[in-house]
């Protein structure tokens, strides 16, 4: 090899001389920093910076990664993080790397030991290279130290000593732990001297002089050549490889092993990275370092009478918190024990100030049987936070003011301002403040609103971290939350909240409720609350509440273009999730089944990523609490179901469904084979036909997904056009499959109209999907305006808008999810008096319920959209779980189904599979495991071709020219869709079964006045939950009988089980009231008050003591001035007017 101007390409290399003929680049830069560390070091910290910077390129090369002369380090670094090409261990050795040479090049700052603790980063970085790259089984020698030299400064000499018994400690570890042989040993010896005659070689002079090497900036032009042909080569790779490669740096990355003094120099980092003035070197008590005004210092090896804190966070002159920092390889979690002890013998000496709080009572109250000095502890061994490995990562936090505070961790370190806030903070006074506190808004909470904020509270004050809160569609979650955060923040149990949506239109729609809503004295929230909207970055020094939903959340926190922008973990003390199911639905943390054979990192949810990252009290909001929902916040401390809502009247019920049946969504679509069919050309929008090698067939569940249904689309639109009258005032949402489709079927349910309505215009019918244009605008008018009256859309308007016009719901899409079908479900359930609206109604043209799963069975079949079907296939053969390969499976079909494949592609898999594609997929799902994992294996190079499909070429899909037709309509009841007769006789079962198991039951069938309030919501909670809700009930002996009878769900129990006459309630109360006027003579004020309760009985069914103590009672007295009004004889009257509602006539 020729040596180059300025190189050091010749000089062998006591540390790096495995690079030379790997990559000459990186061993120049590698060598000149070795050479020049004890004398330049601010030199050789530049050329490590250099070092790391041509390696990051060279690894982003190798996989194919994008970026050009512009990319920053940094954020090169962050996608070869984000793709799981480096892990966080590799990531900080580069990030240390860069920190320290970015201060040696722009501020000129940096000693011998930030040079030397950055060779040996460098040193491990060369390592990991050369084994993924160059030699799998290359075995590495530990890194060597220069030897002590007399020219060198007594302190020079001490910092290299160190170095080198870290060193020496972390290669016996090696030893002991490979438990290698008596040979092995003496040849790692012999190495190791022979690298320290070299390290001589290289310092022979005091001050040799600095090579005129090329700028950096030259040195990377020159390596751009070499990168372009390491993109050539990627290009060539199979996916296969590339996951072969990335299994084998994983794997690398756990050789990675810093000692002791490397760990303090990464935590170090973290800590200024938080603010805090921190150098384990330089800032150490033993070299005379103590704490001053006005800074805030972390001051390494603070003695205590149980020995040295490895470091005590000082605001001021106020020690806050006490560190403890362990080795890489240790437990964090239990270090909190040591840390305790030196917070308990911390001394206080001349100079430094015992921490006392801004409002110091409840120190003095707790002084006593507090034995702690100090308030907080930390410990940390420099690894960053990993669910999966939550007791060995992170930054373990305990706040010791209270015996009840448990440890825990966190991403990263508190801030100084975040330390002091906490330190005076008085959660005692601020909980005694809550609980006095009244609940009189300016707008009345409901019952069940009060008590979903007081469980919350009750959470809160028990010492939970995260509540979850489960509250009906429509029952008022955002004034429950305007509610709750105004207590909170009113007694300053928390000081900076952050309310998170899922999307922007949420966002919108809450901050227009923060600034709308009256809550105390005309005073509107944001106007007591200073709030930050969506959009703004970072929240003022007084703001309250800052708005942003989860995506922007996602950036800042995890993907920052400026670590100086992220937000700290001290940030915000309170986390409200609205709709907070919508994490699911992103993503979600491994199974345990998947955690056996996949990279935890993978399937961390970026959503609970976030949340994990504040140390804050998280409230998550949901109408459908899943599983998964459930495993972030715990289960829900209070549940208020739909089904409860409805019985209380706070929201309304649907009809039975309305199926449309016809010939292709009954049968299915089909071609045979050869024959010839129409093809949609996506990038093309031309039709083109084309002969198949395979039959295709296509169920209800594929309409307008994998194939199109032009003549299915038409009969659904005549049939909504029979039904949907465009001059009711009422308000319908058609729910699509995808834009194409609900563009199509707009424009088909506007014909369909104009010729059954004269009055039919343009705009009665509009998309409102996301690709509309300026959709938001849409949904106001379709919130605000007359027209439109039928609004289509794919899932834009699925959750979160509150139209209370919705009357009708139409599903021309198959919904899997429940929680979605829920969430959709909701945009109708709404009270609106303006329309006297007393149902709604769904009309079904997918046979919706079909598809429907139970919330503990909704695990997505592919769970991360990116994995490799290459990853799947080697899932299937090698994994030791039977579940996990059946899951693997599972996924691999369920991706494969899922891929938009052009005619190209289908022929090419066919010829190469044998087999064309549908019939591939029906093998691979139904076939044995062993065949399947035997067939995979055996075509490796096709399965690596499928994710090379990325839906760029030819999309093309079959469109049924079929002609449809209208067969019939059917009303389902239950989820087997029964006919209204059979409904009925399964109602009468339940009962004669459950008559003597259910106490209301019984009441009902014998003493139907002795019936309470909570008995008869209970009673309909069971009837709902066996499938029996009231409406449907209604319907199907309306459906039966052929006259609608409105007989409540006493009149149909009592109906079914002893044949009472189908009476409507309101005529059974007036008729009751008759007979108790006519009875006996009553007073001018005794008849107006039995008119009123005869009135409140139509819509109650039960008017009791606490009926009369409520609503429109209340406000004229109550039960006692009734009582009054009846002279003490009430109780009787009420009893005898239930007595005369349930008496059979002669």
């Amino acid at each position: 090899m020729t040596a180059k101007a300025g190189s050091t390409v010749g000089v062998s290399s006591p540390n790096f001389s495995f690079l030379e003929e790997a990559d000459e680049s990186l061993f120049v830069q590698a060598i000149n920093a070795e050479k020049f560390c004890l004398n330049e070091p601010i030199y050789a910290l530049s050329k490590l910076r250099l070092f790391a910077e041509l390696l990051a390129r060279n690894l982003a090369a190798r996989y194919n990664l994008r970026f050009d002369e512009h990319t920053t380090q940094n954020d090169l670094l962050r996608e070869l993080k984000y793709q799981n090409i480096i892990d966080p261990r590799i990531a900080m050795l580069f990030h240390n790397i860069k920190n320290a040479g970015n201060l040696a090049v722009h501020e000129n700052k940096g000693s011998v030991g930030d040079a030397l603790t950055c060779l040996r980063y460098a040193h491990m970085l060369a390592i990991y290279y050369y084994r993924i790259f160059h030699d799998c089984k290359f075995r590495a020698e530990p890194f060597v130290t220069p030897p002590s030299a007399d020219l060198l400064e007594e302190k020079l000499k001490q910092q290299i000593e160190e170095i080198a018994r870290e060193n020496e400690k972390l290669r016996q570890q090696l030893v002991d732990t490979a438990k290698i042989s008596e040979e092995e040993k003496k040849r790692r010896l012999d190495a190791e001297k022979e690298k320290r005659e070299l390290w001589q070689k290289l310092q022979q002079t005091e001050k040799p002089n600095l090579p005129a090497a090329p700028s950096d900036s030259a040195a990377m032009a020159n390596y751009q050549q070499q990168l372009v042909k390491l993109k050539s080569e990627s290009d060539k790779k199979s996916d296969l490889e590339f996951e072969q490669t990335i299994a084998a740096a994983q794997a690398e990355s756990e050789n990675i092993c810093l000692t002791e003094a490397e760990t303090r120099k990464l935590i170090d980092q973290q800590l200024r990275d938080a603010g805090w003035e921190a150098d384990t070197e330089a800032l150490r008590h033993s070299a005379g370092v103590r704490p001053e005004k006005n800074r805030n210092k972390a001051i390494a090896e603070w003695p205590t009478a149980s020995g040295p804190a490895d470091y005590v966070l000082f605001v001021g002159l106020q020690p806050l918190a006490v560190v403890e920092a362990k080795k890489r390889t240790r437990e964090v979690s239990s270090a909190i024990d040591q840390a305790k002890r030196y917070s308990r013998d911390f001394i206080f000496s001349e100079g430094i100030e015992q921490p006392k709080p801004l409002v110091p009572a409840r120190q003095e109250e707790n002084a006593e049987s507090n034995p702690h000095c100090i308030p907080f502890v930390f410990a940390t061994n420099g690894r960053p936070f990993l669910r999966q490995l939550t007791t060995q990562s992170g930054v373990w936090f305990c706040d010791l003011r209270r015996p009840q505070n448990i440890r825990k961790p966190l991403e990263s370190w508190y801030t100084p301002e975040g330390l002091r806030r906490r330190f005076n903070s008085d959660h005692a006074q601020a909980e005694k403040t809550l609980n006095e506190l009244d609940f009189n808004f300016d707008f009345p909470l409901r019952p069940y609103q009060k008590l979903a904020i007081q469980k919350v509270e009750e959470a809160m004050l028990a010492g939970s971290d995260s509540v979850l809160l489960a509250m009906a569609t429509g029952t008022g979650k955002t004034r429950t939350s305007i509610a709750l955060l105004y207590r909170l923040l009113k007694s300053q149990r928390f000081r900076r909240i952050l309310f998170i949506v899922d999307r922007s239109a949420l966002g919108i729609q809450a901050a227009d409720a923060f600034k709308d809503t009256e809550i105390k004295g005309s005073k509107k929230f944001a106007d007591i609350f200073g709030i930050k909207e969506l959009g703004e970055q970072r929240p003022d020094i007084d703001t309250s509440v800052h708005l942003a939903t989860v995506q922007a959340m996602v950036r800042r926190v995890l993907y920052s273009s400026d670590d100086a922008l992220r937000p700290k973990v001290d940030e915000f003390d309170c986390i409200i999730v609205d709709e907070c199911h919508r994490g699911y639905l992103l993503d979600r943390e491994m199974s345990d089944t998947e955690l056996s054979f996949r990279d935890g990192r993978d399937y961390i949810s970026k959503y609970r990523r976030v949340l994990d990252y504040f140390d804050a009290f998280k409230v998550g909001l949901t109408a459908t609490p899943a599983l998964h929902t459930s495993e972030i916040f715990g289960k829900p401390v209070y549940t208020y179901s739909y089904r409860e809502a409805v019985i209380d009247g706070w929201l309304i019920d649907h009809e039975p469904p309305l199926r449309l049946v016809t010939e292709q969504n009954q049968n299915g679509v089909s071609w045979k084979k050869d024959e010839q069919v129409p093809f949609f050309h996506v990038t093309k929008g031309e039709i083109e036909y084309a002969s198949i090698p395979d039959q295709l067939d296509f169920e209800v569940a594929d309409f307008n997904s994998r194939v199109i249904t032009p003549a299915f689309n038409r009969v659904v639109a005549q049939w909504l056009a029979r039904h949907l009258d465009p001059a009711r005032d009422e308000k319908t949402l058609v729910f699509c499959v995808n834009n194409r489709h609900a563009e199509a079927l707009t424009q088909l349910i506007r014909e369909e109209l104009s010729l059954n309505y004269k009055t039919a215009t343009d705009d009665v019918v509009m998309m409102i999907t996301g690709a509309a244009e300026k959709p938001q605008e849409l949904i106001k008018r379709y919130k605000n305006e007359k027209n439109p009256k039928i609004a289509v859309t794919v899932d834009l308007l699925t959750t979160g808008i509150d139209v209370p016009e919705i009357c009708n719901l139409v599903f021309v899409r198959r919904v899997n999810s429940r929680i979605l079908y829920e969430q959709m479900l909701g945009r109708a359930t709404r009270l609106c008096p303006a329309l006297n609206k007393e149902t709604f109604k769904i009309y079904d043209a997918v046979d919706v319920y079909t598809a429907l799963q139970d919330y503990t069975q909704m695990k997505p079949v592919v769970v991360k959209p990116k994995i490799k079907f290459s990853e799947l296939a080697a899932e299937i053969a090698s994994s030791n779980l039977l579940e996990a390969r059946e899951l693997a499976r599972m996924q691999f079909v369920a991706k494969l189904r899922r891929k938009k494949l052009s005619d190209k592609t289908r022929q090419r898999i066919s010829e190469r599979a044998g087999m064309g594609v549908p019939s591939l997929l029906e093998f691979l799902h139904s076939s044995p495991l062993e065949t399947v994992a035997q067939w995979m294996s055996e075509n490796a190079a096709l399965i690596a071709g499928f994710d090379r499909i990325n839906g760029e070429g030819e999309i093309v899909i079959p469109v049924a020219d079929q002609p449809d037709k209208y067969k019939f309509e059917e009303i389902g009841y239950g989820s087997g869709c029964l006919r209204p007769e059979d409904y009925i006789k399964n109602f009468h079962d339940f009962i004669e079964k459950n008559k003597n198991e259910i106490a209301a039951l019984k009441i009902v069938l014998t003493r139907p006045c002795d019936l309470t309030r909570a008995e008869l919501k209970q009673l309909r909670l069971k009837l709902d939950d066996a499938g029996y809700p009231e409406k449907q009930l209604e319907k199907a002996f309306k459906q039966q009988t052929n006259a609608e009878i409105a007989a409540g769900i006493i009149g149909y129990i009592r109906r079914a089980a002893l044949g009472d006459p189908l009476m409507s309630y309101g005529e059974r109360v007036d008729k009751a009231l008759a007979r108790i006027l006519q009875a006996q003579k009553w007073s001018a004020q005794q008849q107006k008050w039995l008119l009123r309760i005869s009135s409140q009985l139509k819509s109650e069914f039960v008017v009791d003591r606490e009926a009369l103590n409520s609503g429109q009672f209340k406000a004229e007295g109550g039960f006692n001035r009734i009582n009054q009004v009846f002279e003490g004889r009430l109780e009787a009257v009420l009893q005898n007017i239930y007595e005369n509602l349930w008496k059979k006539e002669a």
